[in-house]
């Protein structure tokens, strides 16, 4: 997508004065891809309905503290998940926000419905994110 948006720019005079952009190298194409498994992640994360109990950095709850959930703007840094249940790596965020019940009995966090695979994946990137 970002090459596709850089070749629709090619002799713009509004974009970099009608210059035309370098190459694409695999490591922009990289930190596009993350960018947008991120931007998945942070709307996964509204829809989902996160924001019902956690404050996050960047969303409409960033800085509120009377929510249920703890606070998820610095999730990334964190060494442990789940209420210090679980080393905090993917796979451990993923089997979290897959099924929080059967990795912690009597967890709080209840799920308003499944989530997807993708929203999984993308959630796990958008919290990763947050250092």
């Amino acid at each position: 997508y970002a090459t596709w948006v850089a070749r629709q720019h090619v002799g713009s005079p509004l974009i970099d004065g009608g210059g035309v952009p370098g190459p694409v190298t695999p490591e922009d194409s990289a930190a596009a891809a993350a960018d947008s498994v991120e931007l998945r992640g942070r709307a996964a994360f509204i829809a989902a309905g996160c924001l019902g109990c956690h404050a996050m950095v960047g969303t409409p709850t960033a800085g509120l503290t009377a929510l249920q959930g703890p606070n998820l703007s610095h999730f990334g840094s964190r060494l442990r998940l789940a209420a210090g249940v679980l080393d905090n790596t993917d796979e451990n965020l993923a089997r979290w926000l897959r099924t929080p019940e059967d990795v912690k009995s009597g967890s709080l966090m209840k799920l308003p419905r499944p989530l997807t695979q993708d929203e999984v994946t993308a959630l796990v990137a958008y919290l990763r994110a947050h250092q």
